[in-house]
């Protein structure tokens, strides 16, 4: 049987390390760059590195942990360590996941933007959400990052998976018994580990940046320094081993904090700028554990209150601040002072309560330390499980316990039509499969058991494409088409006024005109909806600049936008097939699943609105219908679809009707949007 935890050893033990007061002041420099980052990141551009002085600290403080437990045997040795662990990480951070689910079930409409939330918190109960953000494509320093609550679990992920495979790393140094050779080799393995993870960290920085940021092999050089630098201390050597050079690291450690705190570019990182960071750690920390500098005065002014008082709710202060502003991002906003002052109230007070009431009582319970480690590791991992569930649960339960009105998903969000079987044609069926198409996808609606062939109806787009889904589906069931929707976000088709530029949506073009000359039959359908307009806003609530005026660069730039249409209509006119523009629909300032709500509705991305006046977006959206409207009349096959007065008829556009929404956000269409125009589309079509 594991013995049981004893988190300090006792006090006449030989190895026990003091309590430094400098280190957690350390910490607290650190969450305090993270929160205001996170707050504003003008304030403190480089706030973000405060990430990495914690890995440093967790190198060095981890290592000390796993000292005390060297004459432990292997399996004892690592279930002592992770019972540890367990008991310092995993109580608050189930709390904060708990409360969290509930809080972004509650109050955070479901949508694009927040699609990941779900997973991403789901995930952070078992320590992966760092694969998660990194396989979803969510840069940390992107605008859709800023409203997910779980975002900042990444490095606790990070953490979690260095202790994965560090304490059988370490093992080998702490063999002293077995003679100094051993320690040698565990030191050597551990610095090649670290120079390893740096390189691979500098390949990748420039090359992968998403991986750099997220993964633990691009990070595990920050960690692994803090290790080194414990076994340098452990020996009792220092970097600083004078009182003058201790003052000069000190010095040059804070010189080297503040470069990486008020000036990393998030571009180059972790490489070269994580360096500032990491080295500025390692310097501090060497100078204030070295006996060298224990009674200067600075080093007594770096230990005094409140720095090591705010250090040591630090973890409780990461954990609460993220999904605190999250909440208020989606609410109120977190735009004025009185609104920030009071998210900074609100995470104090959560995180003082979670250090006192849950932290320092389950480290400090002697009933949990007497346990064997094993029996507190399965613990763990059944909290863990039971804690998941329970998120899970109340995931399950959106519909009963989120207080939005974007609970009605029919709606709201475009989706499936429920029929699936053709009016009067009994054993007819619409099958719906989905598969890669290029980096995009591939939405087929297909006929089943059908009395008649099947005519197709091809459509390519952008997101807008993709958000005509109920419009689609409906319309494969209640008719005898093949629906085949080719859809890549980003990727508008044939934009009429400006050529495609992006060497992705050119590649996907190609692919989609190969396809229609391998499928497609006489007479069938292309129709190309796609967002043609610079939009009024977006999800963020971020406002553009208006149209600029008519100058001759904009004037060649619709000159080959034209041509590019006319030349695509013309090299398939001998597949004698019909092709459907879809003329641009009103577009708005505010995105309205983030409005429609009492408690969002004071939110600064709502501040603009839901209402636009009729001719301004006529006017706005002139320049490409008159470009739709020559290519008409030029090629016989095409058409133009106009379904702008079914969704606005009067003088003011507004994004609902009859308090139903017309559109998701400020110009994909709703699930009701799509219906408003299913008829006239229908029409079209047939």
């Amino acid at each position: 049987m594991s013995p049981g935890i004893a988190l300090e050893p006792q006090r006449n033990s030989p190895e026990r390390h003091a309590y430094v007061p400098q280190i957690d002041a350390l910490r607290a420099l650190a969450v305090m760059s993270v929160l205001i980052y996170h707050l504003d990141s003008r304030w403190l551009p480089g706030g973000f590195a405060g990430v990495d002085v914690f890995f440093v600290i967790s190198g060095y403080v981890v290592s000390a942990s796993l000292l005390r437990n060297r004459d432990l045997p292997l399996a004892s040795f690592g279930l002592t360590f992770y019972a540890k662990r367990i008991l310092r990480i995993v109580p608050a951070l189930l709390a904060c996941l708990l409360v969290t689910a509930l809080i972004t079930v509650s109050f955070i409409p479901r949508s694009w933007l927040s699609d990941a939330n779900y997973f991403t918190i789901l995930l952070a109960f078992g320590g992966v959400s760092n694969f998660y953000l990194l396989l979803n494509r969510d840069d940390y320093f992107s605008p859709r990052v800023e409203f997910n609550p779980a975002t900042h679990t990444w490095s606790l992920g990070v953490e979690e998976q260095f202790y994965v495979v560090f304490p059988a790393l370490y093992f080998l140094w702490l063999q002293r018994r077995r003679g100094e050779g051993y320690r040698l080799i565990g030191t050597y393995v551990l610095a090649a580990a670290v120079l390893l993870s740096l390189a691979y960290s500098t390949f990748v920085s420039l090359r992968s940046p998403l991986f750099a940021y997220y993964s633990l092999p691009s990070r595990f050089w920050e960690l692994g320094l803090g290790a080194l630098l414990f076994q340098l201390h452990s020996g009792g050597r220092y970097l600083a081993a004078t009182t003058r050079s201790c003052t000069v690291l000190l010095g040059v450690s804070l010189l080297l904090l503040f470069a990486a705190l008020a000036g990393s570019d998030r571009a180059l990182f972790p490489v070269p700028w994580g360096l500032f960071a990491t080295l500025g750690s390692v310097l501090f920390i060497d100078a204030v554990v070295s006996p060298a500098g224990a009674q200067q005065p600075v080093m007594r002014a770096l230990g005094s209150w409140p720095l090591p008082a705010i250090g040591k709710i630090s973890y409780s202060l990461y954990l609460w601040h993220w999904p605190v502003y999250v909440l208020f991002r989606w609410t109120t906003g977190l735009d004025r002072p009185s609104l920030r002052v009071l998210a900074l109230g609100i995470v104090l007070t959560v995180s003082i309560a979670s250090y006192r009431l849950l932290e320092l009582p389950v480290r400090r319970s002697r009933t949990l330390l007497a346990r064997p480690a094993g029996q507190v590791v399965i613990g763990g991992i059944v909290a863990v499980g039971v804690c998941g569930s329970a998120a899970l649960a109340t995931m399950l339960a959106h519909p009963y316990i989120s207080q939005s009105v974007t609970t009605n998903e029919r709606d709201w969000y475009p989706g499936n039509w429920p029929v699936a079987q053709l009016a009067g044609n009994a054993g007819c069926h619409s099958v719906e499969t989905r598969i890669p198409f290029g980096e995009g996808i591939l939405v087929q609606f297909e006929r089943t058991g059908c009395s008649q062939p099947a005519a197709n109806l091809f459509v390519i787009g952008d997101s807008h494409a993709g958000a005509l889904m109920t419009l689609l589906s409906k319309f494969a069931a209640e008719q005898n088409f093949n629906v085949r929707l080719y859809n890549r976000a980003g990727c508008a088709f044939l934009m009429v006024t400006s050529p495609t530029q992006s060497p992705p949506c050119v590649a996907f073009a190609r692919a989609f005109t190969r396809e229609l000359q391998r499928r497609s039959q006489p007479g069938d359908t292309v129709m190309l909806p796609s967002l043609r307009l610079r939009r009024l806003g977006d999800q963020w609530g971020l406002l553009h600049a208006a149209e600029p005026q008519v100058d001759s660069a904009q004037l060649r730039e619709r000159q080959a936008g034209f041509a590019e249409a006319d030349a695509w209509i013309a090299s398939i006119a001998p597949l004698q097939l019909k092709v459907v523009f879809m003329s641009p629909t009103p577009i708005f300032r505010a995105p309205a699943f983030r409005c429609a709500d009492w408690f969002n509705r004071m939110n600064p991305a709502c501040r603009p609105g839901l209402a636009m006046d009729r001719d301004f977006l006529l006017a706005r959206r002139h320049a490409v219908m008159e470009g739709m409207t020559q290519l008409a009349r030029k090629h016989t096959s095409v058409e133009v679809w106009d379904p702008f007065d079914a969704l606005c008829a009067a003088p003011t556009c507004s994004a609902f009707r009859d308090g139903r929404p017309l559109f998701i956000d400020g110009d994909h269409l709703s699930g009701y949007g799509n219906l408003v125009i299913y008829d006239s589309f229908r029409a079209v079509v047939l």
